[in-house]
Parts: structure tokens; sequence; C-alpha cells
């Protein structure tokens, strides 16, 4: 009779190790990941300044670089890799859209403590942006313009330079 109890126990413990394999899945493996929020506090006061420079726009945060800039065509394979690896990775803190047709109106970078020393970094995923034909707006954290002021520099930055508006 004992023979058969530890056969049992044996058999009950295998199986409740080896089906959830079987089923494909991992069991109770607990996967190491968990939620964070989307933005900071300090940017999301500035999400705050955003929406209120912007209030017929849409205003979306942390957008991957891919979804809004393109390798061109005609590259060989291995500069067309190369090109898309400088992409695929990155993202921008804000992109400004027209509301209803999406077009991007500006990319916006909120510069903290975060980019210390990494100006070179900023410099080149600047030229990024530019290079796909859309400008790129930075402030520094400790010294955010108001709602108003970011109106007017994003809105109004092609007659500033110029051009007929």
């Amino acid at each position: 009779m004992t023979i058969l109890l530890v056969l049992l126990v044996v058999f009950v413990i295998a199986a409740l190790t080896i089906l959830p394999k079987l089923k494909g899945g991992k069991g109770t493996e607990r996967l190491p990941y968990r939620a964070k929020a989307i933005l900071t506090d300090n940017e999301r006061e500035f999400y705050g300044r955003l929406r209120q420079a912007f209030p017929d726009h849409e205003v979306f945060p942390q957008v991957s670089m891919s979804a809004f800039v393109e390798v061109e065509r005609g590259l060989e394979k291995k500069e067309r890799g190369s090109a898309w690896g400088r992409i695929s990775q990155k993202t921008v803190d804000f992109v400004v859209c027209e509301k209803g047709t999406l077009e991007i109106v500006a990319v916006i970078e909120l510069d903290d403590k975060t980019h210390a020393g990494k100006e070179d970094k900023d410099a080149f995923r600047d030229s990024i942006v530019e290079a796909a034909g859309l400008p790129t707006f930075r402030w520094k954290s400790k010294a955010k313009p108001t709602p108003e002021e970011i109106a007017k520099a994003v809105l109004h930055a092609g007659e500033a330079e110029g051009d007929p508006a």
C-alpha cells in the first residue's frame, strides 16, 4: 500500500510539472516584466504645457522614430540596414500633429538630466529628424517655456526664418 501511495505522489508531482510544458505554456513561471509610467513627472508636467499650447492639435508622447521616419529607397541592402539600425530603437519625447490628418507639425524634446553629456547623440537625432524634413524644438527642463511661448516658437517658426506663413 505504501508503494502505491509513493507512486501516486510521484505521478501527481510529475503531472503537475510536465503538463504545463506539454501545453506550450511556461506554467506558473513569472516573466520578469512590470508596467511603468510612460512619462516622468517632469515630462508629464511639460505634456500639460504642450496640450495648452496646442489645443487644436494632437500631442503624442514617447514616439518611436521608426513610426515617422523611414529609410529612403534605392540604398544597397547593407546601407539600408545600417540606416534603419540608427533609428529603430530611438524615441522622441513628443510629436505634435494636425488634428484629423495627423500631419506632423513638430518634434519636441525636453532636455533633462538624462541628456547631460549626450549633446552629440541629441544633435545626431535632430539631424535625422531634419533630414526627414521635420522641425525639432528643444527646451531645457530647468527653463521650460510657458504654453504661449511654446506655441509662438513652433507655430511661427517659418515666419522667424523669413518664410511666408
